[in-house]
């Protein structure tokens, strides 16, 4: 067993027992704070999925600013941290027995579409090891010139250069548009990652007049 998946276990066993915290604490700051590691594993998991900037996302958004949110406001209300009547009632069971009935529903479901399809473990593969291996069978990440016949060297890395956009004319209700793709720039240049390639495209919006309704260039950036 690898370690992320050693890791991974780790995380959902923490992240199922917070969550159960937040169901069964009757402090509500506590199943706040319970919901914070809850939010925190889903974080470490993006991260485990080189989704690093998904994993900010969740933490600046759902921690830095919902929970923070969540405890101001039951700081600065005066209601009572914990509850005052018993929040128990005789409607568990029924509730059991929809939730397990909705298990079987769904494990049938399951079975009957993926039943005959079999799957193949194998070790995890990092994103930048199977990069290359996109569009073109190892070659790289396929940009445009591709199209052209322009043959260039294997790239494994991808990064956005910037996008200009300048605006025409408006488009009204009823204009037929034209989009018209370029290839605009062309280089290769030696850099700290080793040979990197930037590729500038033009798309041009005209309407059914000719005029020009937005014209953009896209800088891609790969290595």
């Amino acid at each position: 067993m690898v370690v992320q998946n050693v890791v991974f276990w780790i995380l959902a066993a923490g992240m199922v027992l917070a969550a159960i915290g937040v169901v069964r604490s009757q402090n509500v700051v506590h199943a706040a704070l319970y919901l914070v590691v809850v939010l925190g594993g889903g974080a470490a998991q993006y991260i485990l999925l080189a989704a690093e900037f998904v994993a900010w996302v969740q933490v600046l958004i759902y921690i830095g600013a919902v929970i923070i949110l969540f405890l101001f406001g039951i700081m600065l209300t005066r209601a009572p941290m914990r509850g005052e009547t018993d929040l128990d009632n005789d409607q568990k069971w029924p509730a059991a027995v929809v939730s397990l009935f909705l298990v079987g529903v769904l494990a049938t479901l399951l079975v009957d579409a993926f039943s005959d399809k079999e799957i193949v473990l194998k070790s995890p593969t990092q994103t930048e090891a199977v990069a290359g291996e996109v569009a073109r069978g190892g070659r790289g990440f396929l940009g445009p010139e591709e199209t052209l016949g322009i043959d260039t060297p294997a790239t494994t890395s991808l990064i956005n250069g910037g996008t200009e956009v300048d605006y025409g004319v408006r488009m009204r209700p009823g204009d037929v548009i034209t989009s018209v793709g370029t290839l605009a720039g062309y280089s290769e240049r030696e850099g700290r990652l080793g040979l990197m390639l930037f590729t500038t495209t033009e798309d041009t919006w005209t309407n059914q007049r000719g005029e020009t309704v937005k014209t953009s260039r896209s800088t891609l950036i790969r290595y």
